[in-house]
């Protein structure tokens, strides 16, 4: 039988690793962090869970931000692609996502399944000393991100969200920077297969809150946590 993985036996973990732990996570390893592959259902279980009503966290996947006056001309010159229009999320060939959150400020996050280059790169080659009008905004540090699922998650949202995010309204790399839950949070559609998928920033000191408020909110659906097997599969990555 194969050693379980600790999540205390690795340097980086979840800020929600301990509610993981106590909700039956099996983990694995990526990117050097404990992550939840499943919740001791097999991959089909939580897939269909997914197409329901289900919530994953993806805290251990890359992610970053730059503001500032130069912050837009900045990206262009690092072969970053979007466009004028604020909140909606450009996708880049190597299948990251830029989030304009207005004409100076955006948020970059990585692919669900990533090698980090894209972004550490970026950050790295951010020089304030040179490079006026540009300022990195940490949200590795500062952000948990979740993923939210389902045919019901719209339904399940409204009850915490004033914002309209039904799909007919909200379409695939809409953006909405409001409140769930009372937490300001980023919320941006970005389905994965066939499953309506909202992606949600938000602060990471809150992050225990927030994932007990969404599970409260998803339960009269039935709704459940997904781990990360069951998303890579949904995205064609697994």
């Amino acid at each position: 039988m194969a050693d379980v993985l600790k999540p205390s036996s690795l340097i980086k973990r979840s800020f929600l690793y301990r509610i993981h732990e106590k909700a039956g996570g099996v983990f694995i390893e990526e990117n050097g962090f404990a992550v939840p592959s499943n919740y001791g259902q097999s991959v089909r279980e939580e897939i269909t869970l997914a197409h329901q009503m289900g919530i994953a966290d993806l805290s251990h996947v890359s992610r970053t931000g730059f503001k500032g006056w130069h912050a837009a001309s900045w990206l262009e010159k690092k072969n970053c692609k979007f466009g004028l229009e604020s909140n909606f999320s450009y996708l880049q060939s190597t299948g990251e996502r830029i989030l304009r959150l207005s004409p100076n400020e955006f948020a970059i996050v990585g692919k669900i399944v990533n090698d980090r280059d894209f972004i550490t790169e970026l950050n790295s080659s951010l020089h304030p000393e040179t490079d006026e009008g540009v300022f990195i905004v940490p949200r590795s540090d500062t952000n948990c991100w979740l993923k939210v699922m389902g045919v019901n998650a719209p339904s399940m949202l409204a009850k915490v969200c004033a914002v309209d995010l039904r799909p007919q309204i909200f379409p695939d790399g809409a953006i909405a920077q409001t409140n769930i839950a009372r937490l300001n949070c980023i919320v941006t559609r970005h389905d994965v297969g066939l499953a309506t998928t909202y992606d949600i920033l938000t602060d990471c000191a809150s992050a225990d809150y927030f994932w007990q408020a969404l599970l409260d909110a998803m339960d009269e659906f039935s709704g459940g946590p997904v781990g990360v097997t069951a998303v890579y599969q949904l995205a064609g990555v697994g």
